[in-house]
């Protein structure tokens, strides 16, 4: 297999005159990832289509990534959250047909 990594270029690799989007992910999102690369098939021969494509998956994985780091970060500090505000596990209401909190003072 012939392989080319593009310089100077976003996340560029060349497999047999295919491009290919390749790129790490970060070691905080392994877990939640299930994977250490992001490899994708460009499908294209163009270096001009592939340098656009590469730049759109760019902003796209970039922001799915924020997006997992903030789910994190509220499931991790969540309990934390709703002790400060002093709510209890029956103040939830999540088998509604609408789900809602109750926020009615703890004695």
């Amino acid at each position: 297999m012939n392989q080319t990594v593009i310089q100077n270029s976003s996340y560029l690799i060349s497999r047999n005159g295919i491009y290919y989007y390749s790129r790490r992910v970060p070691a905080d999102l392994h877990k939640r990832f299930n994977k250490d690369r992001v490899i994708i098939s460009l499908r294209t021969r163009s270096q001009d289509k592939a340098l656009r494509s590469a730049a759109t998956l760019s902003d796209r994985l970039e922001r799915h990534w924020e997006s997992l780091r903030l789910v994190a970060l509220i499931s991790d500090t969540g309990m934390r959250l709703s002790e400060a505000a002093g709510l209890h596990v029956n103040d939830f209401h999540l088998d509604e047909d609408i789900a809602y909190v109750d926020l009615t003072p703890h004695p």
